[in-house]
């Protein structure tokens, strides 16, 4: 796939097809090449110069831009970044990702969250309490009383060296009736009795983090006396699988030496349900970060993965690397992100003090606290309206096309990755344009992403 174009329309290429993505409408439209590369041209200098920058004749710039204008891409809202798309509403599922623990039990190199340390530069809390736990539950419904669902997840450090508080929130959140589900993100390696019963009372969502075979594995993910950690990995996993079943997301992090393509093949290799491997998220300087050669091969290895994707919804499978997901159903939707993640909208952190913020990797950073769970919910909900409005997408974003698909970025991680974020993000922004281009003739087809015709077929 060929993709080129800057600002809000994006003009790309997929299988021979051009398409012109407007960002104004987060809509899709087939244009002939000749009508490409006019809109290609018009994004670079003055519309009244781009005919004859060309070397086109009056009446065929004119035939170009009439077949534009019936098409609507050729008008002034096509190159201004007033949006006319609809806004994606407000989420009625809340995710809190809980910080159980601020220690680990692992040292792995590439760990941006420091072995639980998050950006504390001094003494913290390393546990939550129960108590604290328990009050998370019992004030949610009342703070965001439009919430349908809450997902409590737990998160650190590593969660599962607090399994007491975690016990605490599944046994408070059974009095509301289905309102709340759990997840974890856990480095599989605390294997006990207690945490297989915690994690099946509250039918937990498993992200288990597992980078490969053990020599990929082990080389990254060590304990902190530097042993392995695969075989206690696996264990953890096999115990996951036994009935009943947990959902589990494998999750590897891919990293200078080791691609995304053996990232994605050993997990498609092992028993879990979905998967996750994505570039390490690190200063531009750190040894592990992916260099310019290894950035190009991760962007080819991501246009697998779509084509993956794009293999299994002709046949009726959604995928099992869902990273796409949402941003082609927005373009079925035609909607668009305000935000990235909702963070302090749909989206909110608690540190294992109780304190509430607006991500959970923002714990210990200056500045970030919208409150604590023993203040009056309606102060932090308060201040996370306020943190929001003042942290929309930057000056930049608001030239880019992909800003409705993205919604401005991880206000967590850009001041760590930066330019890298933003070049992966519009890679699977660009991805996500070309799945859409490939069902444009039948996006029924994409609702498997949405598993809406699993249900349609389940009931016929």
């Amino acid at each position: 796939m060929h993709s080129t174009g800057t600002g809000p329309l994006h003009v790309f290429e997929h299988k021979g097809s051009w398409y012109a993505f407007r960002s104004s409408t987060v809509d899709v439209v087939p244009v002939d090449p000749e009508e490409a590369i006019y809109l290609e041209t018009c994004q670079k200098m003055d519309v009244f110069r781009a005919g004859s920058s060309l070397g086109w004749e009056s009446t065929h710039v004119e035939r170009v831009k009439d077949s534009l204008y019936r098409k609507g891409l050729f008008s002034s809202s096509c190159f201004s970044s007033d949006s006319t798309a609809e806004v994606n509403p407000a989420s009625d599922t809340v995710e809190i990702l809980v910080n159980a623990s601020q220690t680990c039990n692992l040292a792995c190199e590439y760990c941006f969250v420091d072995e639980g340390q998050f950006g504390y530069d001094e003494d913290r809390v390393l546990y939550l309490s129960p108590d604290h736990a328990r009050r998370l539950i019992h004030v949610l419904p009342e703070a965001l009383p439009w919430v349908r669902e809450f997902c409590i997840h737990f998160y650190g450090g590593e969660p599962l060296l607090n399994v007491k508080a975690m016990r605490a929130a599944v046994e408070a959140a059974q009095e509301y009736d289905g309102m709340f589900t759990f997840a974890i993100t856990t480095n599989g390696t605390v294997v006990n009795e207690e945490v297989f019963t915690v994690l099946r009372e509250g039918k937990f969502s498993i992200v288990l983090s597992i980078d490969g075979p053990a020599e990929a594995h082990n080389t990254m993910r060590k304990t902190k006396q530097g042993g392995p950690t695969h075989g206690m990995v696996m264990q953890f996993l096999e115990r996951l699988r036994q009935p009943p079943k947990l959902l589990v997301r494998g999750s590897a992090v891919v990293r200078r030496g080791w691609t995304l393509q053996e990232a994605e093949t050993y997990l498609r290799s092992i028993d879990v349900d979905l998967i996750k491997a994505q570039a390490v998220r690190l200063p531009e300087d750190h040894p592990l970060m992916l260099n310019e050669k290894e950035k190009e091969q991760y962007i080819a290895h991501l246009g697998e993965v779509a084509d993956s994707v794009i293999e299994g919804l002709k046949r009726g499978v959604p995928p099992q690397d869902d990273r796409f997901n949402q941003r082609v159903l927005q373009l079925l939707k035609k909607t668009q992100r305000v935000s990235f993640c909702g963070a302090a909208q749909w989206s909110f952190g608690v540190s294992a003090d109780g304190t509430v913020l607006p991500c959970v990797l923002l714990a210990g950073a200056p500045g970030t606290e919208l409150g604590n769970i023993d203040d009056p919910p309606q102060t932090w909900v308060e201040q996370g309206r306020k943190w929001a409005e003042a942290h929309g997408p930057r000056a930049e974003c608001e030239e880019c096309w992909a800003l409705p698909l993205c919604g401005g970025g991880c206000p967590a991680m850009l001041h760590v990755c930066g330019e890298d974020e933003c070049e992966l993000t519009r890679a699977n922004c660009d991805l996500a344009l070309r799945i859409f281009a490939e069902f444009y003739d039948n996006p029924a087809d994409l609702l498997y992403l949405a598993g809406i015709k699993d249900r349609e077929q389940s009931s016929t």
